[in-house]
Formats: structure tokens, sequence, C-alpha cells
């Protein structure tokens, strides 16, 4: 392996003489990997081009203006009351969050401020399991919320209420596997596991989703939303990851990133006119519309410069 100083300017170079390529040349050297995909196939990439039977935007026509604006998704029953009333319900356990914030816990520690799963959605998922205090928890993709989770299932032990999470998570991570983290880790994916298996779900009992937010050939997101959902038992709360509807994925991630995440699309398209599922706590709708009851889960709300901060947990809930 090169050193990172030389590799960088290998890059450069390599980018510079791309650059420099007359326009025709350079379309024409794209389109001979987009025509032969098994050269692509090789090294892990695909070239494709814009074009409106691609999937994919065109990143370079997206303004943040355009992306911030609330989308008019009347075919959901956004559910405003009771997402507030449970966002109030679910202050009871700021003095618990708070503590953890202070690493109050000495046998399992999380950080509220991580990349992942940070802020406003850990405090709402850790309220949300000392307050239904499941039996079992299914988290499909798994990490820093299996953490938080594991805080909260030990408080509802210390009350009498026993619970169980487990994870499938093909590629677990390191802290998946620390001796005080009390899981039951299936390294499969979702995609192989029997629908019968989720069935032991019971009202209460929380199945959590955050896996690859695509929506593509045989994606665990189709294998979710059109297989599991139908199959679990009524009362079951399922929460969705990286969800911001009704307003759209994060500028950021759209124009600087160019992610073409699409899942919450189908989400949505999922519940219009649906009434065997109800939207119980969307936390990037309440961060926005509502900002002074959600700083009241998680007081760093109200310092937010960016009221489009990335926090995405969509709470939905089976009649």
């Amino acid at each position: 392996m090169l050193p990172k100083t030389i590799s960088i300017s290998i890059d450069q170079f390599l980018l510079a003489t791309f650059n420099k390529l007359p326009v025709r040349l350079a379309k024409r050297v794209l389109w001979l990997l987009h025509s032969n995909p098994t050269l692509g196939d090789k090294w892990g990439y695909y070239i494709r081009q814009f074009h409106y039977y691609e999937p994919l935007p065109d990143f370079s026509v997206i303004t943040r203006k355009h992306v911030i604006q609330k989308r008019l998704l009347t075919c959901i029953d956004w559910n405003i009351e009771y997402q507030i009333d449970l966002a109030k319900r679910l202050i009871a356990y700021s003095g618990e969050i708070k503590q953890i914030t202070e690493k109050k816990f000495k046998s399992l520690q999380f950080d509220f401020l991580n990349e992942v799963f940070f802020e406003l959605d850990a405090a709402v998922y850790y309220s949300i399991l000392r307050e239904l205090k499941p039996s079992k928890v299914i988290e499909v993709g798994c990490g820093y919320s299996t953490q938080i989770a594991a805080l909260a299932i030990a408080m509802n032990q210390q009350e009498g209420k026993a619970g169980k999470i487990i994870c499938i998570e093909p590629y677990p991570q390191p802290r998946l596997t620390e001796p005080n983290l009390d899981v039951e880790l299936i390294s499969e994916k979702v995609e192989d596991i029997d629908l019968s298996f989720f069935a032991q779900l019971g009202a209460g009992d929380i199945l959590f989703i955050d896996s690859t937010h695509t929506v593509k050939f045989g994606s665990d997101v189709c294998r979710e939303i059109l297989e599991i959902l139908p199959a679990i038992p009524s009362g079951v709360w399922i929460h969705f990851h990286d969800i911001f509807s009704p307003y759209d994925y994060p500028a950021k991630w759209l124009i600087e990133e160019r992610r073409a995440w699409n899942e919450q699309y189908m989400l949505e398209a999922f519940l219009a006119y649906n009434h065997s599922f109800e939207v119980v706590l969307a936390n990037h709708l309440l961060s926005v519309d509502y900002p002074e009851e959600a700083a009241k889960i998680w007081p760093g709300v109200s310092k937010w410069k960016d009221p489009y901060h990335h926090c995405g947990s969509l709470w939905l809930r089976k009649k």
C-alpha cells in the first residue's frame, strides 16, 4: 500500500489529467465504461449517465432551497395530536437521559454525539423503550442504537420487566460483541430470514429497522416494507431510521455527498391511505415544526443552528 501523501498526489495527477482531456474524448471513455459494465464489475464500480430512465437524480440541478421545502403529503395521516401527546409522555425519562450523558452508568456507555445514531433519535429510542417496556426488540441493522437500547432494557429489568434484544446484522461491528452487551446476534441478511421469525413479536414489542435505505432488486428495504411489515402481529411498534418525511433528505446528503437513498419514498407510498399502520412519532417533523416539544426530550434541539438537523427516526405502529 502506498503512503498516504503519495496516494493523494497520484489521485490529484489523475484528476488533473482527466480534467484536461478533450470533452469528446472524456465522454467517449465514460461511454465505453458504461457500455461495458463487466469492466467496472472487476473494480466494484459502475458508470451511469444522467437520464430520465435512471433512478439517480441529476444532482447538478438540485438546490438547497428546493430540498428544504416541506412536501405536500396529504395522503398520509401524520397523527400530529398523538405525536405531541407521546412526546410529552417521553419527557418522564429526560432525567435518565441526562445521567447517560454524564456517564453515570458504569456497565454500559453511550455517546449521544456520535455521527450515526445520535441526539434526538437516540433519546427518543431510549424513552420509547422505557415507556413501552417491550419483551422483545428485533433490530435490523445494529450498532450505536443497540447500545442505547441495552441501557433502556437494563433499566426496565431493574423495575422487574425483562426484555430481550435480538440483532440481525450481517456485518457486526466490534461494539456488538462487548461482554457487557447482552444481545442475541444473528449475523445474517434480513432477506435470508424466514418471515415466521418475526411472528415472535407481540403488542408493545419493537421492530427497529436501520438498513441500507435503498430500493432496488432484491434489497432488504423491499423485503422489510413489502413482506415483513404485513407479517408482524398487531400492536408492534416499528422504527425506520433516516426518514425525514414530509421533508426531503438533507441538502448536504443530496448536493455535497450525492447520496441517492430512496427508502423514504417507498415508505411514503406504503403509508399513503394505509389504515393498517399509523404514524406515532416522526422525529424530523417534530423537530422542525414543533421544536419546543422536541427540545423537552432532547434539550440540544434548541441549540441546533440548522433547523434541518439530520435527526430522522420515524415510528409507526401496526393497528
